[in-house]
């Protein structure tokens, strides 16, 4: 419809979803979807339309459709999203046609990396790139298999990937044991564990062998020569640091978590061996039992019988105590859940207490409060572990410093920014319960580790820090090593 002059659109409820940027000026007696897919608004006896849709593109050029001067194509922000997103062709005043990328909030352009009036040969050595418009609409810069693997950083898809061309087109995939999604990150099923107590490492692990796949830049900390594939398998399978092997003619390369720059092309002779854990057999709980058959003993408690009925009378007094109490804080808490607007769990300043040991290991120090490690039971009875952030002075600075952390991240998701698992706000009893990150800051891996990382490794976890897939952005205000953690994977995290 048109209103004052502008064509909107509107859903069934009244309210706006589009409209037009142009306004049209006197009536409007009809609106026709053309053959060519063009829509417009148009008078009775006369050819010139009063605004179409061919006039105005947003991420879809059609057919017989032409992109005049100064009009633009904007990809959408995600397949869902119809926002602007981050890439954008153009047509200049020159007549060139050009590629680059801009930000959506300020229409800021980036460096031009694509321009009609440039060109470049196609061969083995120098492989230019072509865009092609896919069916969503989105205009795809697809490169040759081998200009994906670069010499260094994670790769086209990142850590615990790799890159696969299907049909001319990029796809990255996870590899056996790293079932989540390539977009969302691939993540070890069972973390790699050198306890295994009265196990064997084949009782444990499955070694599976990927054909024509490697690793392209994962630090090889072990080179196994000359060999063939059964042995590097079984190197690797006795090796609790190895995660993947490539064998590539007579050597077989070690490497260790994360493996990076993973590329799957038919054109090489290379073959992968890959540890993937066994269902089950990494739970703690397996393991634990096989350490236990070494100090179990004939020992047995006496006197259990005598006092079994003097214990159940004071298991009946505590559980109604703490039954009533709990109850009583749970609707503090729940208020204060309203209050902040989240969706988050909420503690009681007990269960924390009794979760850190009376807040007995300290991991570190911020200018708000102290972060202490504790663990929690989850829904399936099994121990996870946290990091319980404690507000010490809680000032009106300090509590207004609570709400802002809980607000802003517990809304937020990213794979590389640490998950708040819950809160507590009790009186002056302010607390944050963090993921625990196992591997510890940045800066105790770079400046305390025995084992340092090589410089491809920090330049990989510093590319994944500059979190550019998150969809809200983040200012951060006091980015160092001791802020970036890394969890079991060696994913950064903030």
């Amino acid at each position: 419809m048109v209103y004052s002059g502008r064509f909107i659109l509107r859903d069934p409820k009244g309210n706006v979803i589009w409209k037009a940027k142009t306004t049209i000026n006197g009536n409007v007696d009809y609106t026709e979807m053309l053959d060519t897919g063009n829509f417009v608004l148009a008078n009775t006896g006369s050819n010139i339309y009063k605004w179409e849709s061919f006039n105005h593109p947003t991420d879809t050029v059609l057919p017989n459709q032409v992109l005049k001067n100064g009009e633009r194509l904007t990809s959408r922000e995600m397949q869902n999203n119809y926002s602007k997103g981050r890439f954008q062709l153009h047509i200049r005043p020159d007549e060139s046609l050009v590629l680059h990328t801009i930000i959506p909030e300020s229409a800021y352009e980036y460096q031009t990396y694509y321009n009609s009036r440039t060109y470049d040969r196609l061969n083995k050595k120098n492989s230019s790139q072509r865009q092609e418009f896919g069916y969503q609409g989105h205009l795809f810069i697809i490169g040759h298999l081998h200009k994906q693997c670069r010499p260094v950083g994670g790769g086209f898809c990142g850590f615990n990937s790799f890159y696969v061309s299907k049909g001319g087109w990029p796809t990255c995939e996870c590899p056996p044991g790293f079932p989540e999604s390539a977009e969302n990150g691939c993540v070890q099923e069972k973390v790699h564990n050198c306890e295994l107590g009265d196990l064997k490492p084949e009782q444990v692990y499955d070694m599976v062998t990927l054909d024509n796949t490697y690793w392209h830049t994962s630090a090889n900390y072990d080179v196994v020569q000359p060999t063939y594939e059964e042995n590097c398998s079984r190197s690797c399978l006795n090796d609790c640091n190895c995660v993947v092997a490539v064998i590539k003619g007579w050597k077989c390369f070690k490497k260790k978590l994360p493996p990076s720059n993973g590329c799957v092309d038919s054109t090489v002779d290379v073959k992968a061996p890959i540890k993937i854990a066994k269902s089950g057999k990494l739970d703690k709980q397996v393991i634990m039992v096989g350490k236990s058959n070494k100090i179990q003993g004939d020992s047995i408690m006496l006197g259990i019988s005598a006092c079994l009925n003097i214990l159940l009378i004071m298991a009946a007094l505590i559980f109604f105590f703490f039954f009533f109490s709990h109850r009583m804080r749970r609707k503090h808490s729940t208020k204060s859940s309203n209050i902040l607007g989240t969706n988050l769990h909420s503690f009681t300043y007990d269960e924390l207490k009794r979760a850190t040991d009376e807040f007995k290991e300290v991991l570190g120090r911020g200018a708000f409060g102290t972060v202490y490690k504790g663990v929690v039971s989850s829904s399936m009875h099994s121990a996870i572990a946290i990091a319980v952030k404690k507000f010490d002075k809680v000032v009106e600075e300090g509590a207004k410093e609570f709400k802002a952390e809980v607000n802003s991240i517990g809304k937020t998701h990213h794979k590389n920014l640490v998950r708040l698992i819950g809160f507590c706000d009790e009186g002056p009893n302010k607390l944050l319960i963090y993921d625990f990150m196992s591997s510890g800051s940045l800066s105790n891996f770079l400046f305390q580790s025995l084992n340092k990382p090589d410089w491809n490794l920090r330049i990989q976890i510093a590319n994944l820090y500059l979190h550019e897939e998150c969809g809200l952005k983040i200012i951060h205000c006091d980015i160092k090593p001791e802020s970036i953690f890394l969890d079991n994977s060696f994913t950064a995290k903030i």
